[in-house]
């Protein structure tokens, strides 16, 4: 099965959709299509009625509140509303959070972003709420995906330390091919983007993907559908 996870960069605002997106998510040949910075409206049916017509035709969406940006998942195949809640510590946290259950396959999704906390007591905070609530789900065949905004090679960052403490706690956390899958407009790079996959899944390949043939997904300017990478990950279920 493969999952792709993509941060639109729309920040608080219903942004156009560009034209040729869809035809981009068709190339990717995704099974569960998970999308994060992500704000929903009524200029958004049109890309639900495209995303159906390349086999997505099962949405759920996340509840906007306030100016926070959401999370919306597609699927090929029935996708019911899971019982997993966001951490707490502002109200962003369960706008960028949404957790599907695929009942077909005995799987569960959780599309997320974790919001890009200045304070680090918040950043602990979150952190914390989240490392408890993954405990809850460890023995579920469930994988969580997104703009985890934490790159975990980073150890002095409080996510990344969360992260190394989560793969103590036996989640899998595939490390993707590809250099960074963000870039800043003046050219800094991370890698922030990831899966955090249950111990009872296997995962076979995960990369970053960056572009397609001369079609830029991710870049530092306009030329790009995003500041972000698309995560790919394909799992054995």
């Amino acid at each position: 099965m493969r999952i792709v996870a993509w941060n639109l960069g729309h920040q608080t605002k219903e942004r156009p959709i560009r034209a040729g997106f869809v035809e981009v998510i068709a190339q990717l040949e995704p099974d569960i299509l998970t999308l994060n910075e992500y704000v929903h409206g009524s200029s958004r049916i049109t890309l639900l009625l495209s995303l159906a017509e390349i086999g997505l035709s099962h949405t759920l969406i996340s509840t906007r509140i306030g100016s926070h940006n959401q999370v919306l998942v597609a699927s090929r195949t029935r996708i019911i509303p899971g019982k997993l809640k966001a951490p707490t510590v502002s109200l962003a946290d369960n706008s960028n959070f949404l957790h599907v259950r695929v009942s077909d396959e005995n799987l569960d999704v959780v599309g997320m972003r974790v919001p890009a906390y200045k304070e680090n007591e918040k950043k602990e905070a979150y952190w914390q709420q989240f490392r408890q609530i993954a405990a809850t789900a460890i023995k579920q065949r469930i994988i969580f995906i997104g703009d985890l905004n934490a790159n975990p090679a980073r150890s002095n960052y409080v996510g990344a330390r969360y992260l190394n403490q989560l793969v103590a706690d036996g989640w899998k956390l595939p490390s993707p091919e590809g250099n960074w899958s963000f870039i800043s407009k003046t050219g800094a790079n991370s890698r922030i983007d990831h899966a955090l996959v249950s111990p009872l899944l296997g995962v076979t390949a995960a990369r970053y993907a960056r572009e397609i043939g001369s079609t830029k997904l991710a870049g530092p300017d306009g030329a790009a559908f995003s500041d972000h990478a698309v995560l790919v990950l394909d799992v054995q279920i």
